[in-house]
């Protein structure tokens, strides 16, 4: 969600006069700073392993923890060629297919399901290549090490021109919902930026944007 949080944080800095100082990377990473105490003040992730791992820590103060949006799938190919990138994946032509790893990112367990629930899973197993994050899956694309890929819808909606060629959402019923949660880790002061920054994230603003790039808002 890199592209539609970097949206977000800069209407806050500019209406808001919040600075904010974003990490990105994969959820076990910085499950795994957090842990050696990295003072982060608010995590999201859409893996609710890292987040029960992070509620029971006894060094951590959680002070408040929900869902908070729900994720896409698309197929991505610069193929434009084809209409119908669901048939692509068995392709001939098509060699290599990025996903994320399903072992540490929920987008890679996504995709997975998906490609079992179209029972096409067996036939394409040998042309998966795995990132470790929906980042590298995009760059392997980009990068053209690879033909296609299955990663986050909200990818196509950013303005870089790598990000380019033909995309096609998957259905959601062909998938888990990617719920991404939010936690607040240390107990913020009234009025303090990391409040202002929790109570942005809510907000109607900023559910407007996080709608824009293909996010659902849980109530």
């Amino acid at each position: 969600m890199r592209f539609a949080l970097d949206e977000v944080i800069k209407e806050i800095e500019r209406n808001r006069n919040v600075a904010c100082e974003v990490v990105y990377g994969p959820s076990g990473m910085l499950t795994s700073q957090i842990v050696q105490g990295a003072p982060f003040d608010i995590f999201i992730s859409a893996d609710p392993d890292y987040l029960d791992k992070i509620s029971k820590l006894k060094n951590t103060e959680v002070v408040s923890k929900r869902k908070y949006i729900n994720g896409k799938l698309a197929i991505w190919s610069k193929n434009t060629a084809s209409k119908d990138l669901s048939s692509l994946l068995l392709n001939k032509e098509t060699q290599r297919i990025a996903i994320a790893n399903p072992k540490i990112a929920p987008y890679g367990r996504a995709s997975i399901e998906y490609l079992a629930n179209i029972g096409i899973l067996d036939s394409i197993r040998s042309k998966i290549v795995y990132g470790n994050s929906v980042s590298q899956v995009n760059q392997f694309v980009i990068s053209g090490n690879v033909d296609m890929a299955i990663t986050a819808f909200s990818s196509q909606l950013d303005k870089q021109k790598g990000f380019r060629g033909l995309w096609q959402e998957i259905p959601s019923e062909r998938y888990t919902p990617i719920t991404h949660s939010i936690m607040v880790l240390q107990k913020p002061k009234s009025n303090s930026n990391t409040l202002k920054l929790y109570n942005y994230l809510l907000s109607d603003s900023a559910a407007e944007i996080l709608s824009n790039f293909g996010y659902s808002i849980i109530d």
